[in-house]
């Protein structure tokens, strides 16, 4: 499935989930979809490769969630040359990633296996669980074996020391033992992400913000309110990233976004634009609200 197919199916699966978008499209940008419900945000970053995904655009997305107050994901479809396992979670970058057919198991809020450091359908296995369940299930080693057809030497091995192991060898001793054995499950719920590098102050207030590498946005900021600013003076860049400002503000509370130039101040396609000689001289959140609100 190419890319814009990807983003498209996120999209479509996330508006039945009562989620409202903000889908990124035609710029480069560390992000492709903002959602948010009653519940919770989502920061979303959707590519083919997972591995494409680099350090300085995972700082971006954690920056991003960490201001949006939201949980960043990345969607994918391979890892290397392998095709990313169904209802597994893979990591890059600290940030879990997962397949569009397990993406519903996420929204769902249904724990899921996390995989193995070298990127495989894998999931870890608890040693001392797997063995109290072997033996409530009064089956020895070697019974266990036959009845899942998995050999008795790797079930040795895993009662043993635990480790990793094929998500079908864990699947199927599952379902001898009746409930699961796997060590590390994942689930995509709410939690704080703190920002990953140096924050700055909006002008001379109190307001905490970040640059950021590739956006919609150069720079984020949170107090009482969010903020999204663009340092931008191209009209028809301008006029891409005004319409994610508009349905960001539209969707997402308290949130104000603006455009920052080098010499006046004014509107471009409804987004306040603020001069940098007049942003340097505000102090306070309220006068910026009042500047750009």
């Amino acid at each position: 499935m190419h890319r814009e197919n990807i983003v498209k199916e996120v999209a479509k699966i996330l508006e039945s989930y009562s989620y409202e978008n903000v889908v990124i499209s035609n710029m480069h940008a560390s992000f492709d979809i903002l959602a948010r419900n009653r519940n919770r945000a989502i920061v979303i970053k959707v590519v083919y490769n997972i591995d494409t995904v680099d350090r300085k655009m995972a700082k971006d997305i954690f920056d991003v969630a960490a201001f949006m107050d939201a949980n960043p994901l990345i969607v994918g479809e391979v890892s290397k040359d392998k095709k990313l396992g169904r209802n597994v979670v893979y990591t890059r970058f600290s940030i879990n990633c997962v397949s569009i057919e397990s993406f519903e198991s996420v929204l769902d809020g249904i724990n899921i296996p996390l995989a193995s450091k070298y990127v495989g359908t894998k999931a870890e296995v608890d040693k001392d669980r797997m063995k109290s369940l072997r033996m409530l299930s009064g089956m020895s080693l070697s019974e266990l074996a036959k009845s899942a057809k998995v050999s008795k030497d790797t079930l040795y091995k895993l009662e043993k020391f635990g480790g990793y192991a094929s998500l079908d060898t864990v699947e199927r001793t599952e379902a001898r033992l009746g409930d699961s054995v796997r060590l590390n499950k994942v689930s995509i719920g709410i939690y704080e992400y703190k920002i990953s590098g140096d924050s700055y102050k909006i002008g001379h207030t109190d307001i905490k913000a970040v640059y950021l590498n590739s956006s919609p946005f150069n720079v984020i900021g949170k107090r009482k309110n969010h903020y999204q600013a663009s340092i931008e003076s191209n009209p028809r860049t301008m006029k891409k990233k005004a319409n994610v400002f508009t349905q960001i503000m539209k969707s997402f509370e308290n949130n104000y976004s603006f455009f920052i130039s080098d010499k006046k101040d004014g509107k471009f396609d409804g987004i306040n634009v603020i001069s940098k000689k007049k942003l340097s001289k505000i102090e306070s959140e309220s006068d910026l609200v009042s500047e750009i609100g």
